[in-house]
């Protein structure tokens, strides 16, 4: 009796032993799947931020060298045509570094300028981190930006942001463009949705190997992929037809795509333009201890019959009124195409004509009530017409399209088309 209770007894010890292991073991396996789930997340969640502040730094890289793009000297050299038809421009882009067959070297492959688009395969390719050499713009970018796996963005750029002959003359004249945009960058939803059809730029990161790809070929296509869109069939993201997707990720799609538009790029452009043209009028200024008399809306000519205010353009010729021959801007070429968008106004105090110290007359220039205003500048946007000669039609502002020296800074407009205003 006492044996078979002892035996009894142990393999009760023996039954609650096991039975802690396996708890023990339970409790461990438990653990290791929610550290080890935890981890995936975290891990998922350290590479999106990666890859999207390589994609930031891209994108805010390429906005950063269109606005402070300076163009080559104008070269007047007749046995060589090409090297004077576009460098003369401001708001460029860097072609990507696009050699399809694997000899990707940081650098952008550039085309020459001498024709109207180069071949469609330049605009797609890898994002060019090191820079230009040897061709325009000369772009020193020194930025080896790659995405959260380690691979090298990649970047596209619409024809009309890179040196040809078809943008010589690049201005706000290419927000207008009517449908279809020609030579623009598109971006639908997987849905089908257009995004835009205005895009100027994108980078892209083209995340892990999908089925299908082989990294060691080079080719776009093993390395961005393609979305079957409602209504409108597969579109991809590796072809030259400049059009492209962006979707949730998928075990088919995993690009994730930064992109500006030129809507969001001109205004900061024409900023650019409006500074310039004002740093011309302040040397202007000390040089000739007054400012020069505009032209005529619509026109190039200086005009003489604005001398007690009025404004229009900035003058570029002198064909008709001898007497404003001194009071020409001197305003470089790469500046020239934006002048049609660009509204002009001296103090009529302040010009060759009626100069007299700048003496803020009483009925002299304001803005927003202030009367120690020595001329204004306002850019249109896309609202420049063809040879009007109406305010209305270039500005939006009530106050500002009356010709009276009067103005006031435009109000915040709910599209990207606004006015813009600098002044001294």
């Amino acid at each position: 009796m006492i044996k078979q209770a002892n035996t009894h007894s142990k393999a009760k010890q023996k039954g609650a032993a096991l039975l802690v292991f396996a708890i023990i073991v339970l409790t461990i396996s438990s653990a290791v799947f929610l550290y080890s789930t935890n981890e995936s997340v975290d891990t998922r969640l350290l590479n999106t931020h990666k890859t999207q502040l390589a994609l930031s730094e891209a994108k805010k890289t390429l906005e950063q060298i269109s606005l402070t793009f300076t163009p080559n000297p104008f070269n007047p050299n007749p046995s060589n045509p090409t090297s004077i038809l576009v460098r003369n421009e401001i708001g460029r882009l860097p072609f990507p570094d696009n050699r399809l067959d694997g000899a990707y070297d940081g650098l952008a492959d550039c085309q020459n300028p001498g024709i109207p688009v180069a071949n469609p395969d330049s605009f797609l390719g890898r994002f060019p981190w090191l820079g230009t050499q040897n061709c325009s713009p000369e772009i020193n970018i020194n930025q080896d930006l790659k995405d959260a796996n380690g691979e090298q963005l990649w970047y596209a750029v619409s024809p009309n942001m890179v040196e040809n002959i078809a943008n010589a003359g690049f201005s706000p004249a290419f927000l207008n463009n009517s449908p279809p945009r020609p030579n623009w960058l598109s971006i639908y939803n997987a849905d089908g949705t257009l995004i835009s059809d205005r895009i100027a730029f994108i980078v892209f990161s083209a995340g892990v190997q999908i089925a299908g790809q082989r990294r060691l070929n080079t080719h776009p296509r093993n390395f961005l992929d393609a979305v079957t869109v409602p209504g409108l069939g597969s579109i991809n993201n590796y072809d030259n037809d400049l059009i492209f997707v962006k979707g949730p990720r998928t075990e088919t799609f995993n690009d994730q795509l930064s992109y500006m538009t030129i809507d969001e790029l001109m205004p900061k452009l024409e900023r650019r333009v409006l500074l310039e043209l004002k740093s011309l009028l302040n040397q202007y200024r000390i040089d000739h201890d007054f400012y020069p008399l505009p032209a005529s809306l619509g026109t190039t000519d200086c005009d003489i019959l604005l001398k007690n205010g009025g404004g229009g353009f900035i003058a570029t010729t002198n064909l008709l009124t001898a007497p404003c021959n001194p009071s020409l801007l001197p305003v470089p070429t790469y500046l020239e195409s934006w002048l049609p968008y660009v509204i002009y106004e001296p103090r009529r105090d302040c010009n060759q004509t009626l100069q007299s110290g700048c003496n803020n007359l009483a009925a002299g220039l304001t803005l927003n009530n202030q009367t120690n205003i020595d001329f204004i500048l306002l850019s249109t946007g896309f609202n420049s017409p063809v040879d009007a000669a109406d305010r209305t039609e270039y500005l939006e502002d009530a106050i500002n399209q009356i010709p009276d020296q009067t103005f006031v800074t435009p109000a915040v407009n709910p599209t990207i088309f606004q006015d813009q205003l600098i002044y001294r």
